[in-house]
């Protein structure tokens, strides 16, 4: 086919990585309040996620590894924030997947999210 661009099958394997990494209501968690607040201390996405720092801890280093956060040191605290315009595009789009997701099974089933997780 012309005009069909192969992408190999390495890149899929780095896209996949990612998407694995990404995949867990914890770690979408703090990436959305990320997204939202630019950068954040350990204690704010305690607040966030409402799970303990050791949870929390455990799930930033998964989100480091793949280069998805980066995080910088002040003092005694430790500040996490989005690497990269393509991230921040990425995670935007997740956010924006899981309001329209949340916003049409809330018009077919008509019920609340009593278990939600705040971002804002």
């Amino acid at each position: 086919m012309s005009g069909v661009n192969v992408i190999p099958l390495c890149r899929f394997n780095e896209i996949s990585g990612i998407l694995k990494a990404s995949a867990h209501p914890v770690r979408l968690c703090i990436l959305g309040k990320l997204l939202a607040g630019g950068e954040c201390n350990v204690a704010a996405l305690q607040h966030c996620t409402r799970k303990p720092q050791a949870t929390v801890s455990q799930h930033l280093r998964k989100l480091k590894a793949m280069g998805i956060i980066t995080s910088e040191r002040r003092g005694t605290e430790v500040f996490y924030s989005l690497t990269g315009r393509e991230n921040q595009e990425f995670v935007g789009f997740l956010m924006d997947f899981n309001q329209k997701v949340f916003m049409k099974k809330r018009r077919i089933k008509g019920d609340e999210d009593s278990g939600r997780i705040v971002v804002g």
